[in-house]
């Protein structure tokens, strides 16, 4: 359906409400030209109530939105912030993971004939194992 045949769709709409309403049409006779003049006010004043009241719901709306956008905004500078911060330890830890990889011992223990290994060397292979796994989980 086009604008013009919405339209006129929707005066014919209003004519039958009018007429069941108040039982006339706009064709009657009974009103003087200052008294439709009053009508057309009385219309154009109910418009411009319509019309404020939508100028409000607008403006809260956009309200609504600068207030959103600005969380938005703000959310993206935290977002940036924790990723930085984040960054900062994933570097300090890849720093600790180095230090700790060059200074603990691979574990070859032949401390004990019989093949156990000493305290020493099964902290080192524990030592070992949670460094490659933390760096595994941190890649």
């Amino acid at each position: 359906m086009t604008t013009t045949e919405t339209l006129c769709a929707m005066i014919r709409e209003r004519a039958a409400v009018g007429l069941k309403k108040y039982g006339v049409t706009v064709d009657r006779k009974d009103l003087t030209a200052d008294q439709w003049l009053q009508h057309s006010i009385e219309e154009r004043i109910d418009d411009l109530q319509y019309m404020m009241r939508l100028r409000e719901e607008i403006a809260e709306i956009n309200e609504y939105t600068r207030k959103l956008s600005i969380k938005v905004t703000d959310q993206g500078v935290e977002i940036q912030r924790l990723q930085a911060t984040l960054q900062r330890k994933q570097n300090a830890g890849d720093l600790v993971f180095e230090e700790l990889d060059d200074k603990t011992p691979e574990p070859r223990c032949n401390c004990i004939p019989h093949g156990l290994p000493c305290l020493d060397c099964d902290m080192h292979s524990r030592s070992r194992a949670a460094l490659k796994a933390w760096k595994e989980a941190n890649k």
